[in-house]
C-alpha cells in the first residue's frame, strides 16, 4: 500500500471508500477530478480488496491525474478485519485543512461544490461543517427526487436526534480536519452516517445549502442500505445499536441534551415496530403517546392506516412505486 508525503499546499482532502463499485466507480471519479477551485485538492480513493475491476479504473484515473487521485488499493478487505479505514490508514495521509467524503458508487453533480463548501467554511469559523441538498437515484426504478429541502438553513442537533437521521447525505459534507476523529461513543458498526452528523452538529454549527450537489444512489447491489433496509430483522438489530450509541452519547454530553435523546431513543424503538409492522401494538404502548401527538398529520393517518386499514395501504404503496 502507497503511503503518500502530506503537502502544506493543498487545502481540501476528500476521502473515497470502494469496494465492488466497478459499474459506478467512473462517476465518482469524474465528480472529483472535474472540481473547478481557486485551491489545490487531493483525493484518495481506497479500494478495498473489489474482486470486478474497480481498483483497475482506479489505476487509469491516477495515471491520468496524479495531482489530484490518489489510489490506496488494498489486497485483503480491511473492512472484514474490523479496521476503520478512515482513521487507521486514510487520516495521516491527509494534508488538508479541510475533509470531504463521497462513497464509489455515489457522486458530485456540481464542479462548484468544493468552491462553495470551502469559501463558506472560511467566512464561518463558528461552523464545523457544511452540507448541501443531494438527489436520490432509485437504481430499481431510475427515479429521481431531491432528499432535503430546497432552501439553506443551519442544522440543529435536535433536528438530527429526533430524526433519527444525519439530515444531509454523506456525498455533502465537508468539515475542519478537527473532527475528522470522533469520541469512541459517536462510533456504532452498522448506523451509518448518523453518528457523524450527531457529533459535527454537537461540536458547532452546520450549514445546510438547498442546492442538490451530489447523487446518492439507492439500492445498488451490497450496499448498506439494501441489507439493512430491506430486512426488517436487520433493522431492528440496528436499532438497538443506535439506542446503546445514543445513550453513550448522553453520558458524553454530560446529559446537556438528555430531554433530546430520550425522544430520539423512543424514535428508534418506534421505527423498529413500525418495519416490523407492529402497527396496533405501536398505538396501544404508552411511551409512544406524545411521539405519535408530535406526529405531522399525514404520517399518523398513514400510521392509523396501516393499524386498521391495511389493504387501503397496500394498494397506495403499489401505485406510488409504479
Amino acid at each position: 500500500m502507497t503511503n503518500y508525503q502530506k503537502d502544506e499546499s493543498i487545502k481540501v482532502s476528500v476521502y473515497c471508500m470502494a469496494y465492488n463499485h466497478a459499474p459506478y466507480i467512473k462517476s465518482a471519479l469524474d465528480g472529483f477530478v472535474n472540481q473547478k477551485t481557486s485551491f489545490k485538492y487531493e483525493v484518495f480513493v481506497h479500494d478495498d480488496a473489489s474482486t470486478d475491476g474497480t481498483a483497475e479504473i482506479i489505476k487509469e484515473y491516477a495515471n491520468k491525474y496524479p495531482d489530484i487521485i490518489k489510489p490506496v488499493l488494498e489486497t485483503e478487505n480491511q473492512y472484514s478485519k474490523g479496521v476503520i479505514v478512515l482513521n487507521q490508514i486514510l487520516f495521516p495521509m491527509m494534508s488538508g485543512k479541510y475533509i470531504g467524503i463521497c462513497e464509489g458508487d455515489d457522486y458530485w453533480c456540481d464542479d462548484r461544490k468544493l468552491q462553495l463548501e470551502y469559501d463558506f467554511l472560511e467566512k464561518h469559523l463558528d461552523y464545523s461543517a457544511c452540507t448541501h441538498n443531494s438527489l436520490i437515484h432509485d437504481c430499481k426504478t431510475g427515479k429521481e427526487r431531491p432528499m432535503f429541502g430546497l432552501k439553506d438553513k443551519e442544522i440543529l442537533f435536535d433536528e438530527v436526534a429526533k430524526g433519527g437521521l444525519s439530515c444531509y447525505h454523506i456525498s455533502s459534507v465537508l468539515y475542519r480536519r478537527e473532527y475528522a476523529i470522533r469520541p469512541k461513543c459517536f462510533y456504532e458498526p452498522e448506523v451509518g452516517d448518523f453518528p457523524q452528523s450527531l457529533y459535527l452538529t454537537s461540536s458547532g454549527r452546520v450549514h445546510y445549502y438547498g442546492r442538490v450537489m451530489s447523487v446518492y444512489r439507492h439500492g445498488t447491489k451490497g450496499s448498506w442500505s439494501s441489507r439493512i433496509f430491506g430486512n426488517p430483522q436487520k433493522f431492528e438489530e440496528l436499532m438497538k445499536h443506535e439506542v446503546l450509541m445514543l445513550q453513550n452519547i448522553d453520558e458524553y454530553l454530560d446529559h446537556k441534551k438528555h430531554e433530546v435523546i430520550e425522544q430520539a431513543i423512543v424514535g428508534c424503538y418506534y421505527r423498529a415496530d413500525i418495519a416490523n409492522r407492529r402497527y396496533k401494538a405501536v398505538l396501544k404502548d404508552e411511551k409512544y403517546r406524545k411521539f405519535i401527538k408530535d406526529m405531522d398529520l399525514r404520517r399518523k393517518v398513514g400510521l392509523y392506516l396501516n393499524a386498521y386499514c391495511p389493504l387501503i395501504m397496500d394498494v397506495y404503496h403499489r401505485i406510488i412505486r409504479k
